[in-house]
């Protein structure tokens, strides 16, 4: 893979530096991403925008009317009282709330396999490159 050390010194030394370099950005961006992680989700309890506002699922157009026969009106819902009405906003935001904390432990946990993937690439490339700079400055 590498050149003898006598041959193309130059393009060589390129080629290391590069490697190095790049390898270097990349273990940069992966600890950003990492203190991100933990400073988004564990220190200041960031959420996401779709956990702040009310669901489409759960909003009264959606739960307490529905098509009429014709398909061209909506009509309440028969039957609903208050107290059923209040009943069904409960159960909806209970199950979304559920739904968002699981969709958002397993974006963290996405999050957390991309950036420690990229350390465990970048890092051992980084230290076999730069040791071979070194041995031969």
């Amino acid at each position: 893979m590498f050149a003898k050390k006598g041959s193309f010194p130059l393009i060589r030394n390129i080629y290391l530096y590069l490697i190095c370099a790049i390898s270097m950005v990349i273990i940069i961006i992966s600890a950003i991403g990492l203190i991100r992680i933990v400073l988004q989700n564990y220190v200041f309890d960031v959420k996401d925008y779709m956990y702040l506002e009310t669901p489409y699922e759960c909003n009264d157009d959606v739960l307490y009317y529905q098509n009429s026969a014709d398909g061209l009106t909506r009509v309440v819902k028969p039957g609903l009282t208050e107290e059923v009405k209040m009943q069904m906003k409960q159960k909806c935001t209970a199950s979304y709330d559920l739904k968002y904390k699981e969709q958002s432990k397993n974006n963290i946990k996405r999050e957390l396999v991309d950036y420690i993937a990229m350390l465990i690439v970048a890092i051992p490339l980084f230290f076999f490159h730069w040791r071979i700079v070194r041995k031969e400055a």
